[in-house]
């Protein structure tokens, strides 16, 4: 009988101790379960907030497809002279004409007498809106490194507007583009129209507003690229740089 109840005995406690290990995995199960749901919620939240703030129907400044990239020479789709827009910002091969943006902005500053501020603020209050024109996350890049790429691109781009080299005389854009030859301004046209080398058109078309320009910049855009400087014969839009 002892015998029998120490049997009895050592199978009940291993019962409980299979019970209470049963238990245990469920519950861990359950709790993995529950951090596993968690998880997938906390995910799901987030790609909803990436499609609210970063629509993809609001894209229209793209990367180069990878497929691309491996095929050609970096030449054909990286900017060799002057970067535009974030994509290609900290290239150092380009970084020598970074200047002369600044340089574009003093000028724009000077001809309006109009304080930086002003520019800086309506620019940051549409940063949101411009990030949203790009197909890549430029998170890494602050707000104030974000805007500051989209002013002085925005006001290198105007002076280019206002002195194309095949609009008007040497003498002029030369004063503003600090003696460069030619050659490098066509080179600089060439890198305004390279695929990620681009800048939401709308904060050309603040600017514009601020310095109380009455043309959109979809018209001085083509004007600068106009065809008809192919054949010597100029835009009648042309601009003065003298001014």
């Amino acid at each position: 009988v002892h015998g029998d109840n120490l049997i009895k005995e050592t199978y009940g406690r291993r019962n409980n101790q299979r019970i209470k290990t049963y238990q245990r995995n469920n519950m861990e199960e359950a709790q993995s379960s529950a951090e596993w749901v968690i998880s997938m919620t906390e995910k799901l939240k987030e790609a909803e907030e990436y499609i609210a703030d970063r629509p993809s129907d609001s894209w229209c400044i793209y990367q180069v497809p990878r497929r691309f990239r491996d095929a050609h020479d970096s030449n054909v789709y990286v900017p060799q002279t002057v970067s535009i827009g974030p994509h290609h910002h900290s290239d150092e091969q380009i970084h020598p004409l970074n200047r002369l943006k600044w340089v574009a902005l003093h000028r724009i500053l000077q001809r309006t007498g109009q304080d930086i501020t002003l520019y800086t603020d309506a620019i940051k209050q549409v940063e949101k809106k411009a990030r949203r024109f790009y197909q890549q996350d430029f998170s890494h890049l602050s707000s104030y490194q974000f805007v500051d790429i989209m002013l002085l691109d925005a006001c290198f781009i105007l002076e280019i507007f206002r002195c194309s080299p095949k609009a008007v005389q040497r003498s002029h854009y030369e004063d503003v583009l600090i003696g460069f030859s030619q050659l490098r301004i066509d080179d600089i046209l060439l890198d305004m129209i390279m695929l990620e080398n681009q800048i939401p058109i709308f904060i050309l078309d603040i600017l514009l507003g601020l310095v109380q320009q009455k043309e959109k910049a979809s018209t001085l855009a083509l004007n600068l690229f106009n065809p008809e400087w192919l054949t010597g014969n100029l835009s009648s839009a042309s601009s003065d740089c003298s001014r």
